[in-house]
């Protein structure tokens, strides 16, 4: 990836409902199975992504847009679930903040 080093990177593999497919956001009963092909991340300093679902998810874990390469083998539309293994890959590998130090969270 140019433009700048990596700074974390995650993966997540696809689903497929067995069944009740669009059942489970109307709270029916749902049997996802994993599947093998999956997606990765690498989220790095360089310029941000102009995917505006990255951007999206980005927004929603309160994080500044970031440079983002996106590999894989798990096809998009398909009904692998492509897009929630972006979010999950996308959430797993978000750069974490600064561990506390003794000053703020340790008592004496």
């Amino acid at each position: 990836m140019s433009g700048g080093g990596a700074l974390v990177s995650a993966s997540a593999p696809g689903r497929v409902n067995l069944i009740g497919e669009h059942t489970d956001y109307n709270g029916g009963l749902v049997l996802p199975l994993v599947v093998e092909e999956a997606l990765s991340v690498v989220i790095s300093d360089g310029p941000p992504s102009e995917n505006e679902y990255v951007r999206a998810v980005f927004a929603v874990l309160g994080l500044p847009p970031r440079a983002v390469e996106i590999t894989g083998d798990l096809p998009a539309g398909e009904g692998l679930g492509s897009s929630a293994a972006l979010c999950v890959a996308l959430a797993r590998a978000r750069p974490s903040p600064s561990p506390p130090t003794c000053e703020t969270s340790c008592s004496t």
